[in-house]
């Protein structure tokens, strides 16, 4: 092997431990816990569609994720949330083979690690544990048989088989699949645009007709296309309030992987003008390419689509650039692959002692660490400890993020909702009642609640509601959660009061443990009981770091009321004080000089 092949072998190395470390970390997303609770009931029913406990209905939701939420149910009942996260592992190092094969990057050292490595940045905005995960795969495994597969030689009964598997597994994992007959569809325009040969025709066209046959091949029958068309519609009317459904544009600029993402968005339209003028770029290539550039342009959850989508335009575009032994300049071009080459493996295996390190999370702002974890900021972990204990049952108003881990820790327990999104007037009611205390009446008088379990972040002003009514308990609660029981339903004495744990060890230096303690100060500000404020700011006060804006409530407080104790609490904290900006620090300064 020559030192320029060994430099190359090194940077795809560097990729495959960038992908990962990126891999390997913490469980940020609440989706799974829901998926792993229907899946439990799936097996023990035997039936896809299991009757569903949450009480806030959406009746157009239809279970067409099933044969994903059992076989990962079973990876979790057998390794827990490290076989999870090594299944996922499994799933995204299939998709980037796949990716290479279609695209041919090992095959061009300049261009393909390079472009391997932006791929790479633009994906990993999306590894979530979510069931789009398999769709990548298929979705992956069917561009690259249409881009290799030559119709008027090639047999064609195993490539129908394989679409046809592939179909019928897919409409039963997510509801993507609605891509197979778009891509052989799309196929099929290229052979007759192109005026390929008759054999090739009636073959793609056997293709379409078996590939859109086995989308029916799920318990739902058509009603798996009702349930995509109901998603879509969805999508479409929530898109500027889930921020994920919203394009790639205002708030994620400022993040520097959006960044990537719209250069690598724009090398593909400028690569595929290219070949268009040149008379290079073909139909199928064309059509994923326009697919990708619009579709990932229109949603930040389809980032990922611009590479899968784009892979037959750029392997167009490495066959067309960069061949393999150029006639010319061979001793240049060997000079120009090792670079690239080089640069790409150190810029990789920097990017995973970044990750490692924390760094590279922290540059996004991403909860996410590296390692697999649980963080209690991210699931209910602490809440359910408390639950266990006392027995979970009942009816609970709770965050959807925390539904899903709800349902599969305590079967007994009604959650109000969990992340299942589906009809828009239900959700934004739901979402109404999250933050509007008002709001939350209407829908408790509507559904009898029990307890509320609520994430102080999300939840500022009905926790301040809560606080102030006699009709509800606080009875235990931690830095990101807070739990009540109503005072003469059926759990009041079962759930005793546990206090506040404020003081949980948590760095509050992190942005997602400073938001909450000021957000917990805020609220005991805001419900004006002294004690609560003074419990708050003792807990809140044993951290090493203080977030500035805990200090100035704290102050302005004391200043306001004539409260020495509350105003010396805050200026105690002073010197442990982390201020975000330097307005921040001043606007401590000058409270304390109020003094």
């Amino acid at each position: 092997m020559s030192r320029r092949h060994r430099i190359v072998a090194a940077a795809w190395l560097a990729l495959a431990i960038l992908l990962a470390v990126l891999l390997w970390r913490s469980w940020q997303g609440p989706d799974i816990f829901y998926h792993l609770a229907i899946g439990r009931e799936v097996v023990a029913t035997g039936s896809p569609e299991p009757p569903d406990r949450v009480l806030v209905e959406q009746p157009a939701y239809r279970n067409i994720y099933w044969i994903f939420q059992v076989v990962v149910y079973g990876v979790w009942k057998a390794a827990g949330p490290t076989g999870v996260s090594a299944l996922f592992g499994v799933l995204w190092l299939a998709i980037a083979v796949v990716w290479v094969r279609t695209t041919g990057a090992n095959h061009h050292p300049v261009v393909g690690p390079p472009l391997a490595l932006a791929a790479l940045l633009v994906v990993q905005v999306r590894f979530d544990l979510r069931p789009e995960v398999v769709s990548y795969l298929l979705l992956a495994v069917q561009i690259e048989r249409l881009v290799r597969w030559r119709p008027a030689r090639d047999a064609w009964l195993p490539t129908a088989a394989a679409f046809a598997l592939t179909e019928a597994l897919w409409v039963n994992v997510h509801g993507y699949y609605v891509l197979g007959p778009a891509l052989v569809a799309a196929r099929l325009t290229a052979a007759v645009a192109g005026r390929e040969e008759a054999t090739a025709v009636r073959r793609l066209a056997g293709l379409l007709a078996v590939t859109a046959a086995a989308t029916l091949a799920s318990p739902l029958g058509p009603g798996a296309w009702r349930f995509a068309a109901t998603l879509a519609v969805f999508l479409r009317d929530m898109g500027g309030e889930i921020a994920e459904f919203g394009p790639p544009t205002g708030a994620f600029l400022s993040l520097w992987a959006v960044w990537v993402f719209w250069a690598l968005w724009l090398a593909t339209l400028v690569a595929a003008g290219r070949l268009l003028v040149r008379r290079r770029l073909g139909f199928f290539a064309a059509a994923l390419a326009a697919g990708a550039l619009a579709l990932s342009a229109s949603s930040f959850r389809n980032l990922p689509l611009l590479v899968l989508l784009g892979a037959p335009l750029w392997r167009d575009v490495l066959d067309a650039g960069w061949p393999d032994a150029p006639p010319h300049g061979a001793s240049r071009w060997r000079r120009l692959a090792s670079l690239a080459a080089a640069s790409t493996a150190a810029a990789a295996l920097a990017g995973a002692g970044w990750v490692v390190g924390g760094g590279f999370y922290a540059s996004l702002r991403s909860d996410a660490r590296f390692g697999v974890t649980l963080p209690a900021h991210a699931y209910p972990l602490r809440a359910a400890a408390y639950l266990e204990r006392h027995g979970a049952r009942g009816r609970i108003f709770n965050s959807a993020a925390d539904g899903g881990y709800l349902e599969l820790a305590f079967p007994e327990l009604r959650v109000c909702m969990d992340s299942r999104y589906v009809e828009a007037a239900v959700v934004r009611r739901y979402f109404a009642a999250l933050t509007d205390p008002a709001a939350f009446a209407r829908l408790d008088a509507e559904l009898g609640f029990d307890a509320v379990l609520l994430r102080i972040v999300d939840s500022g002003r009905p926790a301040v509601a809560l606080l102030r009514d006699p009709d509800w308990e606080l009875v235990w609660a931690d830095l990101h959660r807070a739990l009540w029981v109503r005072r003469d339903g059926p759990l009041a004495g079962r759930w005793p009061p546990a206090g506040l744990a404020l003081a949980g060890g948590e760095d509050l230096s992190d942005p997602v443990n400073g938001l909450a303690a000021i957000q917990w100060t805020a609220i005991a500000v805001e419900v004006g009981d002294r004690d609560l404020v003074l419990e708050v700011l003792d807990q809140i006060g044993r951290s090493p770091a203080i977030p500035s804006f805990v200090i100035q409530y704290a102050l302005q407080l004391g200043l306001a009321t004539g409260d020495r104790e509350v105003f010396d609490r805050g200026r105690a904290m002073v010197p442990r004080m982390v201020a975000r900006a330097p307005e921040h620090r001043m606007a401590v300064e000058r409270l304390l000089g109020q003094r």
